[in-house]
C-alpha cells in the first residue's frame, strides 16, 4: 500500500514538473529559478536562447548562477539576489546591447521562492524584452504629439474662420437695416399719405411690404444678437436664478397683451453665469413656451431646476403644441423652425440664441417633447 502511494505520488510529482515545464517553456519572459545558495534549479527555453546566444554557455542544473553572470554586473547582481532570497523583491528596466551592437531592454524581476510555511527556499529571476513595447510607446507618443500639433492647428484656423464669419454676419446684418428702415418708412407714408389714391388691391401690396420689411428688420436683429453672443466677454458673478427669473416673468406680462398662461416658478438654485446673457436665455425660452402653449385652454408653464448627475438641470415646461422628437436636432439651428410662421410667428433665431449662450458658458441644452402634449427644454451651467 505504501509503494503504490509512493508511485502515485512520484507520478504526480513529475507531472506537475512537466506541466510548469510546458507552462515556462510557452512563455516568451526567460525564467530561472535557483535555491538559496544561486544554483539553478531549472530554466526555460528564452533563458536558454538568451544565455546561449549571448554568452556562449548553458544554462546548466546545479550550476551556480553567479558563473553566467558578466562581471561588470557580477556584483550588483548579487547583492541585489541576496536581497531577494532575505525578503527584498527587486524590479528594475534596463537597457542591454547585444554582441551584435542592437540594443534592447529588459524588465527584470528577482523574487523570493517560499513554501507553504511562508520561508523562503528559493529565487525566481524573470526577465521580459520590452524592446517592441518601448518602440510601439514612442511611436504612439509621436503621434499623440503630431495629432495634438493638428488639433491646435485646426482649432486655430476654425477659431480664425468663426471670427471672420461673426465679423461677415454683424456687417452685413448692420448694413442691411438701413435699406430695410427706409423700405418700411416709405410703405408707411403710402399708407398715412396716398391711402385715398391707392385701390384695395395696392392697399393690401404695401402692406405686404411693409410686414415683411418688419420681419426682416426682426431677422436682422436677431442675426445681429447672435454676431454679438461671440464678441462680448463673459462676466460670471453668482446669480441668483429665482430673482432672474421673476423679473423675466414681470416683463413678459408687461409687455405681452394678455398673458393667459399660468406660470409656476419651483425654487431655483443659484449659479455662476453670466447674468445678462442668461437672462436672455430664460427670456427666450419662456417667450416661445407662452407662444407655443396660447391656443390650450388652460395654458401652464412651469419653471425648475433638478439634480442630474450631480448636476444642477434647468428646465421649462409646457402644455403647448410640442414637437416629433426625430425633428429635434433642428431645433437650435438658425433660421430653423417646426411650424410654419403663419401659425406661430417667429424668426427662428431664438433657440440658436439659447445655444450659443449655453454652450459659451460650456454647459448643454435639449429638449424632450410629444406632438399636442407640450415641450420640456432643459440647459446645464457647469
Amino acid at each position: 500500500m505504501s509503494k503504490q502511494r509512493d508511485e502515485h505520488t512520484e507520478d504526480l510529482l513529475r507531472k506537475t514538473e512537466a506541466n510548469l515545464r510546458f507552462i515556462l517553456d510557452s512563455s516568451d519572459t526567460a525564467y530561472i529559478l535557483l535555491d538559496n545558495q544561486l544554483n539553478i534549479i531549472t530554466s526555460n527555453r528564452i533563458a536558454h536562447q538568451w544565455t546561449t546566444s549571448e554568452f556562449d554557455r548553458n544554462l546548466i542544473d546545479r550550476s551556480n548562477f553567479i558563473d553566467f553572470i558578466p562581471d561588470k554586473y557580477k556584483q550588483p547582481a548579487i547583492t541585489v539576489m541576496q536581497n531577494a532570497i532575505n525578503g527584498t523583491p527587486f524590479i528594475y528596466e534596463d537597457k542591454y546591447t547585444k554582441r551584435d551592437g542592437a540594443v534592447s531592454w529588459y524588465h527584470v524581476r528577482f523574487a523570493g521562492i517560499k513554501d507553504d510555511t511562508g520561508s523562503i527556499i528559493g529565487l525566481c529571476i524573470a526577465a521580459s524584452d520590452t524592446t517592441r513595447y518601448r518602440s510601439a510607446q514612442g511611436e504612439i507618443k509621436s503621434m499623440n504629439e503630431s495629432l495634438e500639433k493638428k488639433v491646435k492647428e485646426r482649432t486655430a484656423e476654425l477659431e480664425i474662420a468663426n471670427k471672420e464669419l461673426e465679423a461677415f454676419t454683424y456687417s452685413v446684418s448692420h448694413d442691411l437695416m438701413a435699406p430695410l428702415r427706409i423700405i418700411d418708412g416709405f410703405s408707411q407714408v403710402l399708407l398715412d399719405d396716398y391711402r385715398n389714391k391707392l385701390d384695395e388691391e395696392g392697399f393690401q401690396t404695401i402692406q405686404v411690404i411693409k410686414r415683411n420689411a418688419t420681419r426682416m428688420g426682426d431677422l436682422v436683429n436677431d442675426l445681429l444678437n447672435l454676431a454679438r453672443l461671440g464678441r462680448a466677454n463673459l462676466i460670471k458673478r453668482n446669480v441668483n436664478m429665482n430673482d432672474l427669473v421673476t423679473s423675466v416673468i414681470d416683463e413678459m406680462r408687461f409687455t405681452t397683451n394678455k398673458l393667459a398662461a399660468k406660470i409656476k416658478l419651483k425654487e431655483l438654485k443659484h449659479a455662476d453665469c453670466d447674468q445678462v446673457l442668461i437672462k436672455q436665455v430664460w427670456s427666450n425660452l419662456l417667450s416661445n413656451a407662452i407662444k407655443y402653449s396660447k391656443n390650450r385652454e388652460n395654458p401652464f408653464i412651469e419653471i425648475g431646476c433638478l439634480e442630474q448627475n450631480g448636476q444642477t438641470v434647468y428646465y421649462i415646461k409646457d402644455n403647448g403644441v410640442g414637437f416629433d422628437l426625430q425633428y429635434a436636432g433642428k431645433l437650435f439651428g438658425v433660421f430653423q423652425r417646426l411650424h410654419k410662421p403663419s401659425e406661430f410667428p417667429g424668426t427662428g433665431v431664438g433657440l440658436a440664441i439659447v445655444h450659443r449662450i449655453v454652450t459659451r458658458h460650456l454647459g448643454k441644452v435639449w429638449a424632450d417633447a410629444k406632438p399636442n402634449e407640450g415641450a420640456v427644454f432643459y440647459f446645464t451651467l457647469p
